[in-house]
């Protein structure tokens, strides 16, 4: 397979453009909403774990602030959550 993009066509290297374009935005999404900045994972696998795991919680911070505090995913709700989810597992610990 030739490395020389003027080997290619013109529609191959704009594909290969839009496709990279297009993965430059879904990762600046991923930066802005979900605060995290780099790969965790080095392997594929871990890597799709990682951004699975992000996507997931990401929705359930909207889900919670949606049902709970009636506005879109905010860090003072990400922060009311993980005050609320820490004294609740402290209360669950002095029942203990």
């Amino acid at each position: 397979m030739p490395t020389n993009p003027l080997d290619r066509a013109a529609e191959d290297l704009a594909l290969v453009y839009k496709l990279r374009w297009e993965s430059e935005n879904f990762f600046g999404w991923w930066k802005q909403h979900l605060k995290v900045y780099h790969r965790i994972a080095r392997s594929k696998y871990g890597f799709t774990m990682q951004i699975l795991a992000g996507l997931i919680t990401y929705l359930l911070l909207a889900i919670y602030g949606r049902n709970h505090l009636q506005e879109k995913v905010s860090i003072r709700g990400v922060r009311e959550l993980r005050i609320k989810i820490h004294n609740e597992a402290w209360g669950l610990a002095i029942l203990s």
